[in-house]
């Protein structure tokens, strides 16, 4: 026997549209969850802001002596997660923070470029808007989806 109930969602896009599943069962709520696509976009959406606070920290440390330039390392090992086919690899998938020192230092021991910083700023914001339009498209196929099966 199915276990139905009324859950509220909200999606996180212009106007936030939200919508009330009626009767909908448990297990297509399990299947939603465990949807490979919504898990790497949430998890490449949670990475690019990760990032974009590493960014802005070696933007405000520009000028401070001695500051080495940070960055985020996850692409291998995302692709890795990814590859496995295991949702719970991606899930539990943390980026790694390391001290970047292949870019040149300057005599005051920093190596922070501003403009190198903006630009991959840039990069890391095109990043973000990727992902979140693609979650935004995924998400109101769903909800379609889910909407046509109730009947609305």
């Amino acid at each position: 026997m199915r276990k139905f109930f009324a859950e509220t969602i909200c999606l996180d896009t212009p106007g936030c549209v939200c919508f009330v599943f009626k009767t909908v069962a448990c297990d297509l709520l399990i299947k939603l969850r465990m949807d490979m696509t919504i898990t790497l976009l949430n998890k490449m959406m949670d990475v690019s802001a990760e990032r974009h606070k590493v960014i802005a920290n070696n933007l405000a440390n520009a000028n401070t002596p001695g500051y080495v330039r940070q960055d985020i390392r996850f692409r291998d090992s995302l692709a890795k997660a990814v590859e496995s086919r295991d949702i719970e690899a991606i899930e539990s998938f943390k980026p790694e923070i390391y001290a970047d020192k292949t870019r040149p230092f300057r005599p005051d021991g920093n190596n922070v470029s501003s403009q190198v910083e903006l630009s991959e700023m840039t990069e890391n914001q095109l990043l973000y808007r990727m992902t979140s339009k693609a979650m935004s498209l995924k998400l109101q196929r769903l909800k379609k989806a889910v909407g046509g099966a109730a009947g609305g």
